[in-house]
């Protein structure tokens, strides 16, 4: 039993092709290979250019910092606080008044809503300052607990059975792209009828479209090493849109994973790890402890358990070699366990998880 870190495969199983407007969504969207990608598109739609200063956290992937870096923007980081993940509103507001803060990124580590938002994001209102969410970790799930952030982007292979998708929303306050869901639902549907006769088979849910990224992306791997921002707007294949619309869909992968995860937390407590809590408004994609053992993941993933530690070594560059500048943000990335959790965890799967932390632990035979 490997734990996966993305939604059940079975989310393809469809009794039938919906179809849908794209004035469901209520928001405009636009689609792209990766959220990184997403990020730019975004930045530059809300008047952002090149040479400006983003204000991002310390504790991320180095694919946001190097995807900002290769646009030409100026990337100035900002440290969590002390035992949390976001950074503590008295660090905000010297950041604030020393630097010149073009726009600022929230991130929703592993789906968990950002702790003391209201006081955070009312620092960069008063100053006019864009505030986006990095809602890479958590999609469409998690709930909009603060309606004044309006900019969000979004990496849906984080969370649903997607290969590579990004996307950002942004409100009709803010002058866009038109929404791109619609102009290519009569294009699949037509292509996806002639691939299906040309294989003879049923609909599978695997499109022209799915196809074209996959040899995109295999191409880009094998041809070039660098970095590859391609701002070109993506047509999404018909089971993402599905997915997205779906409401029943969504409200089971959010209760399924906060009921594993309150599981999982009453039995690790009793062990002695320490668990990142819940909040009324969480949708984890993991479970996150912390533990300082260095071959924790290891010894996870040898009993078949998909344990990842994020960034883990893809935190930025910068920050990975200045211990001194960035010690909480090291820290975390070394420390943080992160066992991935979707809809079609049984409750077999929880107690096999349970058991290898007891045995890891030592608390269990």
């Amino acid at each position: 039993m490997f734990v996966r870190n993305v939604a059940s495969q079975s989310a393809f199983k469809f009794r039938y092709l919906k179809t849908f407007s794209a004035t469901d969504l209520g928001s405009k969207y636009r689609f792209f290979s990766t959220g990184s990608t997403a990020l730019i598109k975004l930045l530059q739609n809300l008047g952002i250019q090149k040479g400006s200063s983003i204000l991002i956290p310390s504790f991320i992937c180095d694919s946001v910092t190097s995807a900002l870096e290769c646009t030409g923007y100026k990337v100035i980081f900002i440290e969590p606080g002390r035992n949390q993940l976001w950074p503590e509103v008295v660090s905000l507001m010297q950041v604030v008044e020393r630097k010149k803060i073009d726009a600022v990124l929230f991130v929703e580590y592993f789906g968990f809503e950002i702790r003391g938002s209201s006081e955070i994001f009312r620092i960069f209102e008063a100053q006019g300052i864009p505030i986006i969410i990095d809602r890479c970790h958590s999609s469409l799930l998690a709930a909009d607990y603060d309606s004044r952030v309006r900019n969000k982007i979004f990496s849906f292979s984080k969370s649903l059975p997607v290969h590579r998708l990004g996307a950002y929303e942004i409100f009709n306050g803010v002058s866009v792209e038109k929404s791109n869901l619609m102009p290519f639902i009569t294009l699949f549907l037509v292509k996806n009828f002639l691939v299906s006769i040309l294989f003879q088979i049923k609909y599978t849910g695997v499109s022209i479209f799915t196809i074209k990224n996959w040899l995109l992306a295999l191409r880009s791997r094998t041809f070039e090493s660098r970095q590859n921002i391609n701002l070109r707007s993506l047509k999404v294949s018909a089971p993402v849109i599905s997915m997205l619309f779906d409401q029943v869909f969504l409200h089971r992968c959010r209760r399924r994973r906060r009921t594993c995860y309150l599981r999982l937390t009453r039995h690790a407590e009793v062990l002695g790890y320490e668990v990142v809590q819940l909040c009324s408004n969480d949708i984890p994609q993991a479970f996150v402890i912390r533990s300082e053992d260095s071959s924790m993941v290891e010894r996870l993933r040898a009993r078949g358990i998909g344990a990842y530690r994020w960034p883990g070594p893809n935190i930025p560059e910068v920050v990975r070699n200045d211990t001194g500048s960035y010690p909480k943000a090291n820290a975390l990335a070394s420390s943080l366990v992160c066992i991935p959790l979707h809809e079609d965890l049984k409750l077999p799967d929880l107690d096999w998880i349970i058991k290898i932390l007891g045995l890891i632990k030592g608390g269990h035979k």
